[in-house]
């Protein structure tokens, strides 16, 4: 898996509810709708106050890529 990779709704959905997801992100300043059309790399995701979310969202998903 990528040093950055990319994540989407789906990856986080494994973890967190999409309400919370876009309550998350409207807090972060961070445009939802974009990210649900696009996705985004974590590095752009990282440093608005939810590294830890982040994180545990890239962990889950090398996971699954590890099958875990």
């Amino acid at each position: 898996m990528s040093a950055d990779p990319r994540i989407t709704i789906a990856d986080i959905r494994v973890l967190y509810c999409v309400k919370g997801a876009k309550k998350g992100f409207e807090t972060a300043g961070l445009d939802f709708g974009k990210f649900i059309r696009e996705g985004a790399n974590a590095s752009e995701l990282r440093g608005h106050g939810y590294d830890a979310v982040i994180d545990r969202v890239v962990q889950s998903m090398q996971g699954r890529t590890d099958g875990r």
